[in-house]
């Protein structure tokens, strides 16, 4: 379930920014997002995270899936077409993989970090290869994002481990409203009629409470969870099945073009960390 939420986020986040704008569509979607975490934590009467360590770990994700994830990957869907941008996303699971193993004091096999090393120069290659041997903004955003993600992910798990899950996300979201809801306010309010009209059309309405609601809240409740009861860096690779959702998707609804190339290349993504999920893993003394 939180593997086909997060396939689904570039595609309906593609939608949105197309249609509003690339701040608007961010800030209002997080905005709404944490008035519906707010609205979780009052009728649930959740208590605020008290120990340093708790704080330690919320911070981080406050900053990664608040803040970098959905801003890198609304700037990146502005041009990049969602099968390149699905597969550059490829890089996620490496890296909660990677993060999760060294927060957690857990050691990643030689053969982890060649499977790793080989990844990334696919994905690498794959990139340069779409964008013309030339590093686009764009491609820094989906950068920005796959690191995000990775951070935030592994910490989640980790504070998932001592807090419920759904007390994680909601404090997240209901927290990062300090600067979404001015910053919507910023981008919102000088084209408030005509950004309104746009968005009460049946498919950006969609897309945004499609991301607000499941995609970037609920979703959470069970992947964070998955990821401290199954472990950060075994759970994480789960994330493998969202390229192929997402190269399915743009081809089916959004009718772009998904040649044999990016299949390919995802295919080979799969394989890379399947592998890698086979791969011992050992607790440091």
């Amino acid at each position: 379930f939180p593997s086909h939420d997060i396939a689904l986020t570039l595609p309906l986040t593609k939608l949105l920014v197309s249609t509003l704008g690339i701040y608007e569509a961010n800030f209002l979607r997080a905005s709404l997002t944490g008035l519906i975490a707010l609205g979780f934590i009052w009728i649930s009467r959740v208590k605020l995270p008290r120990s340093s360590q708790e704080w330690r770990l919320l911070i981080p994700i406050i900053i990664t899936i608040g803040l970098g994830f959905p801003i890198g990957t609304a700037y990146a869907m502005q041009t990049i077409p969602l099968g390149q941008g699905s597969v550059v996303l490829g890089l996620t699971p490496f890296l909660t993989a990677i993060i999760g193993a060294y927060i957690s004091k857990q050691k990643l096999s030689t053969r982890f970090w060649i499977a790793v090393f080989i990844g990334f120069a696919v994905i690498t290659l794959y990139s340069f290869n779409k964008n013309q041997w030339v590093i686009s903004q764009d491609e820094l955003g989906l950068l920005i994002a796959s690191i995000s993600a990775g951070v935030g992910y592994a910490k989640a798990g980790k504070l998932s481990q001592i807090m419920d899950s759904k007390e994680v996300i909601s404090w997240v979201m209901t927290i990062s409203l300090i600067f979404n809801i001015p910053l919507a306010f910023l981008f919102i309010s000088d084209d408030f009629t005509s950004l309104s009209e746009k968005l009460f059309q049946p498919a950006p309405l969609f897309a945004l409470l499609s991301l607000a609601i499941f995609t970037m809240y609920i979703a959470n409740f069970f992947w964070y969870q998955g990821l401290s009861i199954g472990g950060i860096a075994k759970v994480g690779q789960l994330l493998l099945l969202q390229p192929l959702i997402t190269l399915f998707v743009s081809g089916l609804f959004f009718g772009e073009s998904v040649g044999l190339l990016d299949y390919t290349v995802c295919l080979m993504l799969i394989g890379i960390i399947l592998y890698c999920r086979r791969t011992p893993i050992s607790n440091l003394q």
